[in-house]
Protein backbone atom coordinates (compact mmCIF):
# COMPACT_ATOMS: atom_id res chain seq x y z
CA UNK A 1 0.00 0.00 0.00
CA UNK A 2 2.99 2.27 0.55
CA UNK A 3 3.78 2.05 -3.17
CA UNK A 4 0.25 3.22 -3.95
CA UNK A 5 0.54 6.25 -1.65
CA UNK A 6 3.97 7.20 -2.98
CA UNK A 7 2.80 6.89 -6.58
CA UNK A 8 -0.30 9.01 -5.98
CA UNK A 9 1.65 11.67 -4.15
CA UNK A 10 4.16 11.91 -7.01
CA UNK A 11 1.51 11.91 -9.74
CA UNK A 12 -1.23 13.99 -8.14
CA UNK A 13 0.62 16.21 -5.69
CA UNK A 14 -1.86 17.84 -3.34
CA UNK A 15 -4.71 16.06 -5.16
CA UNK A 16 -3.44 12.91 -3.47
CA UNK A 17 -5.28 13.84 -0.28
CA UNK A 18 -8.63 14.38 -2.02
CA UNK A 19 -8.29 11.15 -4.04
CA UNK A 20 -7.48 9.00 -1.02
CA UNK A 21 -10.08 10.82 1.05
CA UNK A 22 -12.81 10.29 -1.51
CA UNK A 23 -12.04 6.58 -1.86
CA UNK A 24 -12.18 5.86 1.85
CA UNK A 25 -15.06 8.27 2.52
CA UNK A 26 -17.32 6.68 -0.10
CA UNK A 27 -16.58 3.19 1.18
CA UNK A 28 -17.11 4.24 4.79
CA UNK A 29 -20.37 6.14 4.19
CA UNK A 30 -21.93 3.43 2.03
CA UNK A 31 -20.93 0.75 4.55
CA UNK A 32 -22.48 2.71 7.41
CA UNK A 33 -25.58 3.51 5.36
CA UNK A 34 -25.97 -0.19 4.56
CA UNK A 35 -25.93 -1.01 8.28
CA UNK A 36 -28.53 1.70 8.96
CA UNK A 37 -30.78 0.43 6.16
CA UNK A 38 -30.38 -3.13 7.41
CA UNK A 39 -31.36 -2.05 10.91
CA UNK A 40 -34.44 -0.21 9.58
CA UNK A 41 -35.53 -3.20 7.52
CA UNK A 42 -35.00 -1.90 3.96
CA UNK A 43 -33.84 -5.27 2.66
CA UNK A 44 -34.45 -4.42 -1.01
CA UNK A 45 -31.88 -1.60 -0.82
CA UNK A 46 -29.47 -3.76 1.15
CA UNK A 47 -29.67 -6.45 -1.53
CA UNK A 48 -28.64 -3.82 -4.08
CA UNK A 49 -25.81 -2.48 -1.93
CA UNK A 50 -24.12 -5.77 -1.04
CA UNK A 51 -22.62 -6.35 -4.55
CA UNK A 52 -21.29 -2.78 -4.65
CA UNK A 53 -19.68 -3.10 -1.25
CA UNK A 54 -18.20 -6.45 -2.26
CA UNK A 55 -16.64 -4.88 -5.36
CA UNK A 56 -15.30 -2.00 -3.22
CA UNK A 57 -13.55 -4.32 -0.81
CA UNK A 58 -12.23 -6.65 -3.52
CA UNK A 59 -10.77 -3.75 -5.51
CA UNK A 60 -9.21 -2.11 -2.48
CA UNK A 61 -7.76 -5.34 -1.08
CA UNK A 62 -6.73 -6.55 -4.54
CA UNK A 63 -4.87 -3.29 -5.20
CA UNK A 64 -3.27 -3.25 -1.76
CA UNK A 65 0.28 -3.29 -3.09
CA UNK A 66 -0.45 -2.26 -6.66
CA UNK A 67 -0.87 1.13 -8.26
CA UNK A 68 -3.73 0.04 -10.51
CA UNK A 69 -6.62 1.78 -8.72
CA UNK A 70 -6.16 5.17 -10.45
CA UNK A 71 -6.11 3.54 -13.90
CA UNK A 72 -8.61 1.67 -16.05
CA UNK A 73 -10.25 -0.85 -15.75
CA UNK A 74 -10.01 -0.90 -11.93
CA UNK A 75 -10.78 2.79 -11.67
CA UNK A 76 -13.79 2.50 -13.97
CA UNK A 77 -15.34 -0.36 -12.00
CA UNK A 78 -14.63 1.27 -8.66
CA UNK A 79 -16.34 4.54 -9.60
CA UNK A 80 -19.18 2.75 -11.42
CA UNK A 81 -20.07 0.72 -8.35
CA UNK A 82 -19.51 3.76 -6.14
CA UNK A 83 -22.11 5.70 -8.10
CA UNK A 84 -24.55 2.77 -7.98
CA UNK A 85 -24.06 2.37 -4.24
CA UNK A 86 -24.47 6.07 -3.45
CA UNK A 87 -27.56 6.41 -5.63
CA UNK A 88 -29.19 3.35 -4.05
CA UNK A 89 -28.16 4.15 -0.48
CA UNK A 90 -29.39 7.73 -0.51
CA UNK A 91 -32.42 7.40 -2.78
CA UNK A 92 -35.85 8.35 -1.50
CA UNK A 93 -38.87 6.10 -1.58
CA UNK A 94 -41.50 6.89 -4.20
CA UNK A 95 -45.10 5.87 -3.58
CA UNK A 96 -47.32 4.34 -6.25
CA UNK A 97 -49.10 7.63 -6.97
CA UNK A 98 -45.80 9.37 -7.72
CA UNK A 99 -45.39 11.30 -4.49
CA UNK A 100 -42.12 11.20 -2.62
CA UNK A 101 -42.45 9.69 0.83
CA UNK A 102 -41.40 12.12 3.54
CA UNK A 103 -40.32 10.97 6.96
CA UNK A 104 -42.22 13.81 8.70
CA UNK A 105 -45.96 13.30 8.62
CA UNK A 106 -48.07 16.44 8.67
CA UNK A 107 -50.65 16.90 11.38
CA UNK A 108 -53.98 18.44 10.30
CA UNK A 109 -54.19 20.59 13.44
CA UNK A 110 -50.75 22.12 12.88
CA UNK A 111 -51.59 23.01 9.26
CA UNK A 112 -54.84 24.59 10.40
CA UNK A 113 -52.98 26.72 12.94
CA UNK A 114 -50.46 27.84 10.33
CA UNK A 115 -53.22 28.76 7.85
CA UNK A 116 -55.11 30.92 10.37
Amino acid sequence: MIIFYVFLSLELGVGFFSYIGSIFTIVLFTSLRTLVLLRRGHFDKVKSLIPSLTIFYILIIGNWGAIALPFNPESFYFWLYASIAVSVAFSREVKEDGEVENKVEKDEDSTALIAS
